[in-house]
């Protein structure tokens, strides 16, 4: 297994009850931006890492035109997932997190601007 560089930059987010947090700002993603390193941890339902020009609002769970990167559904226990490789995202586009049920969680990514 080959070593993976973690990002020189770190966003975090708690999440709870329906709820969406700004990670990177579309305004902050200038030239584009790789994600090296992602894990999301949820229980009690889904947490998800979203990207766009604009990103879900608070109870927007419902909005399928927001585009979705990873997605761990909790359950009734905390289960974590990771991404398994890095991600490139395109310049204009921010970083969200958010879930579509009363669940908690967290999300945990380093990430390099271009």
């Amino acid at each position: 297994m080959d070593p993976v560089t973690i990002g020189s930059h770190y966003a975090q987010s708690g999440i709870d009850n329906f709820t969406a947090r700004t990670l990177v700002a579309p305004s902050a993603n200038v030239n584009g931006l790789v994600i090296r390193t992602c894990q999301l941890a949820g229980a009690n339902g889904n947490v998800r890492l979203h990207t766009g020009k604009v990103g879900p609002k608070d109870r927007d769970y419902g909005d399928r035109t927001i585009t979705t990167i990873l997605t761990v559904n909790g359950g009734s226990s905390l289960t974590t997932v990771v991404m398994p490789y890095e991600l490139q995202i395109p310049a204009g586009y921010g970083l969200w997190s958010g879930n579509d049920q009363q669940s908690t969680g967290n999300v945990f990514l380093t990430y390099d601007l271009l």
